[in-house]
């Protein structure tokens, strides 16, 4: 109410998702992401090949760190 504006402390009212903790979908989104990872790399089998560049090549300038270029060779076990 417009009368009680004046009694509001700062950041008493965080929406969910707006905490520290962030929201339960975001751990649950991690936890799949990292399961689909092992099941993937249980299997099959990364490998290099001929035409992988050896130290691997990283863009500068970015947040994230990422390869140019990356050529792997994939073999189901």
């Amino acid at each position: 109410m417009p009368e009680n504006r004046d009694d509001i402390k700062a950041y008493t009212y965080l929406p969910f998702g707006s905490d520290p903790l962030h929201c339960i979908g975001m751990r649950f989104a991690l936890l799949s992401a990292k399961l689909a990872l092992a099941l993937i790399s249980h299997s099959f089998r990364f490998s290099r090949v001929t035409d992988t560049d050896v130290p691997v090549v990283f863009n500068k300038g970015r947040a994230l760190c990422q390869a140019k270029r990356l050529v792997v060779g994939i073999q189901k076990r």
